[in-house]
């Protein structure tokens, strides 16, 4: 994979968060939350070999979605960087 593929934001076909598995991969992990960001990182790259992007954001930072792209997730942590919100492709 070159390094543009790498960094390059997929949404594949998808316009739903659904989509991004693919019919394959789990797309969201509600059982994460409560967990520590470091492991729902992990956990999420293992369970869905799409998802290119994990990034652990802290409580200060602007929820919201700007672009679509199934081959990234977004944890949302606490202060003490526990997962606080279901983290979802997209």
């Amino acid at each position: 994979m070159s390094e543009k593929e790498l960094f390059y934001c997929q949404a594949f076909h998808c316009k739903h968060i659904p989509c991004c598995g693919q019919g394959k991969y789990k797309y969201h992990w509600p059982e994460l939350v409560g967990k520590n960001g470091l492991l729902a990182k992990e956990t999420i790259l293992k369970e869905n070999p799409l998802v290119k992007f994990v990034y652990i954001l802290k409580p200060d930072y602007i929820r919201g979605v700007i672009n679509f792209c199934c081959n990234r997730v977004r944890i949302y942590v606490d202060k003490d960087g526990i997962v606080d919100e279901i983290p979802v492709a997209g």
